[in-house]
């Protein structure tokens, strides 16, 4: 096993979430708070996750991405993940869906460590069957913060 594999628990069960919670910004509260102004003024701050500082280097990354979802079927179980040092932050410039976030995983087991998407994008992460998640209906404009460590899946039509 390489320093790496050691490092992210391989070898050892993954936990089946890591305390945080996410955060949901509909459209309409960022017109709110941007006003006729269009200003720099901030809808929410937050923390990237709950009993954790900003100078707790390995928790402080924000992962600004751009991806497109594709249309995806309704599976049961769910099956998700979460990101351990990577917090996520979703704005959405088109289209509509569901998101799945929170809750815990069963059967949490860790990604390969050794794939190219975990050494070079992701970091560490881990994935399982979601259970106790919320659905949060998104849409165009709406902005998603999902912290380190809490599970999430996407649905989209």
């Amino acid at each position: 096993m390489d320093t790496w594999a050691q490092a992210q628990g391989q070898g050892r069960p993954a936990p089946p979430n890591i305390p945080g919670a996410f955060t949901f910004i509909p459209k309409a509260d960022l017109e709110a708070a941007m006003g006729p102004t269009r200003g720099d003024r901030p809808a929410r701050v937050v923390m990237p996750a709950a009993g954790r500082t900003w100078a707790s280097t390995s928790y402080a990354n924000l992962g600004a991405l751009h991806t497109a979802l594709r249309t995806m079927k309704n599976t049961v179980p769910v099956s998700a993940f979460y990101h351990t040092e990577i917090s996520e932050l979703y704005y959405v410039i088109r289209g509509s869906g569901t998101a799945l976030l929170g809750g815990e995983l069963q059967n949490a087991a860790w990604d390969d460590s050794n794939s190219d998407a975990i050494r070079q994008v992701r970091g560490p992460s881990v994935n399982g069957t979601m259970k106790n998640y919320q659905m949060v209906k998104w849409t165009a404009g709406d902005t998603i913060i999902v912290p380190a460590g809490v599970p999430h899946a996407w649905d989209r039509k």
